[in-house]
């Protein structure tokens, strides 16, 4: 019986398990495990590290905690159906910040469109959204619209120190340069935002210090049920499958598969993109060919100007000695 307090206890045990031994995984290793084997346990440590900056995000966007609640399942249920495309597991962090924010995005949009669905109390998670509350919601969106326009060796770096939590040492691994190198785009990337902040009318020094950037990552450690319950569904929706009703709500299953749909429709132009502009420099490289061959050949000794006459040459001796 699943109530069963033994075959709980088993299941924990196993879950405890598994998270010792997938402890000093790498980023890629885990993705492997998930897209080869749909491993929910390496997806459920995936979950554990990226969580809290995916949380943080969610929490500063949208207002409601529910809301928040929705986007961070749909955000996970997203990588579960894109794992197997992501280039650099290293830069998982920055790749799920943005897919966060388009999932926001969407469920802003939609907000208005949608009647509120009834759902299950997560107290928990609402004590979370208190850390962001200091800040407006306008101001929290605008700094992490502003995070989102940074140049991308910058905004690697914003998202993997200040809103990751990670060392200097650590994020110079992740990118492969020097720490001097992470410390300098850090800072570079703080006086583009607070630049981009001041020109929207906010004061980018409450925005910057002492509020969401330098907020400790344990301030939003995620709550345990919403980790399994996010990982439970994640290897059933990354096969296609359908859920089952009450595993995941339907607002976050609907803003996971808008996502996708849009992330795909995005993909298919960039690639049509990219094969009109092979084709029209083929084009043009046959008529450059065609156009040399029709000319044909120079000759070596004949004028670069036809129409200009040769200049003659002068004499050498005068008349009066010429017989």
């Amino acid at each position: 019986m699943p109530g069963n307090p033994r075959t709980a206890g088993i299941r924990e045990f196993d879950r405890l398990f598994h998270q010792g031994t997938l402890l000093g995984r790498s980023e890629a290793e885990l993705l492997d495990l998930f897209v080869c084997s749909r491993d929910e346990y390496a997806f459920e440590a995936l979950v554990t590290r990226h969580g809290p900056m995916v949380l943080r995000t969610c929490c500063a966007l949208l207002a409601d905690p529910h809301d928040a609640d929705d986007a961070f399942q749909a955000t996970f249920l997203v990588l579960s159906r894109r794992a197997g495309s992501i280039r650099n597991a290293k830069l998982l962090g920055p790749w799920l910040h943005r897919v966060a924010r388009r999932v926001c995005s969407r469920s802003l949009a939609e907000s208005s469109r949608r009647s509120r669905l009834e759902r299950p109390s997560t107290d928990a998670l609402s004590s979370l959204a208190a850390p962001c509350a200091t800040l407006p919601h306008a101001d929290r969106v605008a700094l992490h619209e502003a995070i989102d326009h940074l140049p991308e060796r910058y905004r690697r770096v914003i998202i993997l120190c200040d809103l990751e939590g990670h060392s200097h040492a650590e994020a110079a691994a992740r990118l492969r340069c020097l720490i001097g190198t992470v410390k300098g785009r850090q800072s570079r990337a703080r006086s583009l935002l607070g630049r981009r902040l001041t020109r929207l009318g906010l004061a980018p020094a409450s925005l910057l210090s002492g509020t969401l950037l330098s907020l400790p990552t344990r301030a939003f450690s995620v709550p345990h049920t919403l980790i399994h319950r996010t990982s439970r569904t994640a290897a059933t929706f990354a096969l296609g499958s359908s859920l089952a009703p009450g595993t995941v709500p339907g607002v976050a299953l609907s803003l996971a598969t808008g996502v996708l749909s849009s992330m795909a429709t995005h993909q298919l132009k960039f690639t049509a993109l990219v094969g009109l502009l092979a084709l029209c420099l083929g084009s043009s490289g046959l008529a450059a060919l065609r156009h040399a061959t029709d000319d044909g050949p120079r000759s070596v000794n004949a004028p670069r100007c036809s129409g200009a006459r040769l200049p003659t040459l002068p004499r050498i001796f005068p008349t009066r000695f010429a017989r």
